[in-house]
């Protein structure tokens, strides 16, 4: 069931009140294609690094403009939360993500794991700091380290 347009618009006015809310907003943003939305969940500073290593992507405007471009060639952005660790108004997210849709080299996406960093402003709201989309590959058997005693 999809709810009106006058509550999904008071909803997002809201600001993200949890990292994982974050990692949602960023999906609907660009889901419904909206680069405003998409800016306001990037603090003006913001640092976008995406899989190129020498490419950086600085403040929310041409973040929302980097999305744009990933727009015109029919890409769907999606992300699943692996891990949250928040220390006061700071959080580190983990995310597997992918890319897909036309637009894609292969026709079938990339995908990837990514560390976020969130900090959350004096009116309560969770805005990306800085968003490392490609950290490491994913494993296929996702081998984990032995638990301490």
């Amino acid at each position: 069931m999809q709810e009106p347009k006058d509550v999904y618009a008071q909803r997002q006015a809201a600001g993200a009140r949890t990292p994982d809310e974050l990692v949602t907003r960023l999906e609907d943003a660009f889901i419904v294609r909206d680069p405003g939305g998409l800016a306001e969940l990037f603090d003006e500073h913001a640092i976008l690094s995406p899989r190129d290593p020498d490419m950086e992507v600085r403040g929310s405007e041409d973040i929302a403009r980097f999305a744009a471009a990933h727009w015109q060639a029919d890409r769907r952005y999606l992300a699943q939360v692996r891990h949250v660790v928040q220390a006061s108004d700071t959080a580190a997210v983990v995310v597997d993500w992918s890319l897909t849709g036309r637009g894609s080299s292969d026709g079938t996406g990339e995908r990837g794991r990514g560390v976020d960093v969130l900090r959350r402003g004096s009116d309560g709201t969770w805005r990306y700091v800085i968003s490392l989309l490609h950290v490491c590959e994913r494993s296929k058997g996702e081998q984990r380290w032995p638990r301490w005693p």
